[in-house]
């Protein structure tokens, strides 16, 4: 297994780029480069409505004595209130890179955004090696799948960070009931899906259990192991996925409802029915993707299907799991070309909450008002992470069954899985003169043939995309049924 080669140079440069380049030039930040923030009324301005109503031309002498008593007076009395009923207007102004700096899980963002944009470029140089010297492919191992590992967990983890704030203290009682809730549910769901056939739902988890299993089998034969047979062992397996799947759909209920709050806001927001449209078609293609699992209504009655002007071709079977494979990368494509356009409307939440204070009655304190306002753009990274980390999730699952399926969308078709023999890709200790040593590295060896089973973690990283794609549009359906007939 060759490792210094070509793929350790795209590595190391890719690091380097991503620990010296991506502070001054970053990906993250161009997400973010041009949106318009709505800005907090200065306090001086303000402290012209303290008693009621704006000064004009004609002031009484107290009054102008109160006005130009300075800065120094406005600080000492900074919890003075003025009348919700007020002509004030919020002004704007274009985000620098460098307002963000200041604003809660920056640092997350950008190190999620980055990381998956340098994995993702070591994926595609890869896969471009490959494609120049296909027997590199046999050969080597896939530095690429080790980034985006990397990614995944980094994404777990700031799912979890996002999350975990609801637990913490006495508030949010109702967040806590609505995920524990979402994630039972979800858990009883994924329990009942697993068992059904695969000629009803393509999953492929009993295909791919059977496959590592017949593997360890052979490693047992081969290491001359004494255990006993696994009794129950898919069962078990179920479960764990089971509750994994309800732990996802847990840390995807609030991102979800926020993309439902995104998508009701943007929709009223705008007057183009072109944009509209493609509104609706980026919500609404999760749902068309899911039902590519469904094997009666997609595989049975889409494959043989004629193709072509002369209809002399046929879908086949490895075509259609191409086109279901790249349907996920187009959703995914899709949710971050309208990623500016949520944020946007996220940061008129500001304008919205500012103009609905107005239609109360009564005074409001003067620093309540401005941190009204600040306070959407102080969240504005905590929404992108999660619009962004969701979907970084699902790429990445995509781009690891990508590569454990051999899909190929040049040919339009699935390669055949290629493998080289255990003795030239997993070789550990066998020219080592201690016997022990070899033993052990031979042993090592086996256990590695074991993990390195393409079919069982294709078909296990493609039920996680289906699920993820499923549950979030779920839970997407039903916050848009809520803040459409709420006002919240």
């Amino acid at each position: 297994m060759a490792v210094m080669g070509i793929q350790l140079v795209i590595t190391l440069i890719v690091a380097t780029l991503l620990h010296k380049v991506a502070q001054y030039i970053s990906p993250a930040q161009w997400t973010i480069k041009g949106l318009m923030r709505y800005k907090s009324p200065r306090t001086e301005v303000l402290w012209r409505y303290r008693t009621g109503q704006a000064q004009s031309g004609k002031k009484t002498k107290d009054r102008k004595k109160s006005q130009d008593t300075g800065p120094s007076s406005i600080l000492n009395d900074i919890t003075f209130s003025i009348p919700r009923d007020n002509d004030i207007e919020l002004q704007t102004e274009e985000i620098r890179c460098s307002d963000i700096y200041n604003i809660h899980f920056c640092d997350n963002y950008e190190w999620i955004v980055n990381l998956f944009c340098s994995a993702a470029a070591v994926y595609f140089l890869t896969q471009l090696y490959f494609l120049c010297w296909p027997e590199m492919e046999v050969q080597e191992m896939n530095l690429s799948i080790i980034w985006l590992l990397v990614v995944l967990c980094n994404a777990v983890y700031i799912f979890y960070l996002l999350n975990i704030a609801l637990f913490r203290g006495s508030e949010g009682t109702g967040e806590q009931s609505l995920m524990i809730l979402c994630g039972f549910c979800f858990f009883v769901v994924a329990m009942a899906v697993m068992l059904l056939d695969d000629g009803i739902l393509e999953l492929g988890i009993n295909q791919a259990f059977d496959n590592i299993t017949a593997k360890a089998a052979i490693f047992k034969t081969r290491t001359q192991l004494t255990t006993g047979e696994w009794h129950g062992s898919l069962t078990v397996w179920k479960v764990f996925l089971g509750i994994m799947c309800g732990l996802l759909a847990a840390f995807l209920t609030f991102p979800s409802f926020r993309l439902a709050r995104l998508h009701v806001d943007a929709i009223n927001q705008t007057d183009s029915g072109l944009l509209r449209l493609l509104y609706n078609v980026s919500f609404f293609f999760p749902l068309f993707i899911s039902i590519l699992w469904v094997k009666p209504l997609a595989r049975d009655s889409l494959v043989g299907l004629k193709m072509g002007r002369s209809l002399s071709h046929e879908l086949s079977d490895g075509l259609f799991d191409v086109i279901r494979l790249g349907a996920v990368f187009f959703f995914g494509l899709l949710r971050i070309a309208f990623l500016q356009c949520h944020l946007q409307t996220y940061l008129s939440l500001a304008q919205q909450r500012f103009y609905r204070s107005k239609r109360e009655p009564g005074r409001i304190v003067a620093l309540e008002l401005q941190s009204l306002v600040q306070r959407v753009f102080m969240y504005l990274l905590g929404v992108a992470l999660q619009y962004v980390v969701p979907i970084i999730l699902l790429l990445s699952w995509a781009l690891l069954a990508h590569s454990q399926g051999s899909y190929s969308f040049i040919q339009g078709r699935r390669l055949p899985l290629q493998t080289a023999p255990a003795s030239s890709r997993y070789n550990w200790g066998v020219n080592a003169e201690d016997e022990a040593v070899r033993e052990i590295g031979f042993v090592i060896s086996q256990f590695a043939e074991v993990v390195d089973t393409p079919v069982f973690w294709e078909k296990h990283v493609m039920f996680g995309c289906w699920w993820m794609i499923t549950v979030g549009f779920v839970l997407s359906s039903c916050g848009v049924v809520y803040y459409r007939y709420t006002d919240v």
